[in-house]
């Protein structure tokens, strides 16, 4: 179970389709990029990683 939650999340990165970010992580997220950056909640992580539409 825990192996599928793990390749699911690095294919939505390898894909960058994040349809399904928030099927793994709360609303209210907190994601730090390793040079820094860091966004709060899920819609920011989402558009921190890929344009928004």
């Amino acid at each position: 179970m825990k192996e599928e939650i793990i390749k699911e999340y690095f294919f939505m990165w390898v894909t960058r389709d994040f349809t399904f970010l928030d099927t793994y992580f709360s609303d209210d997220i907190i994601y730090r990029e390793c040079y820094g950056a860091m966004y709060v909640g899920i819609r920011k992580s989402i558009c921190g990683s890929k344009k928004c539409y």
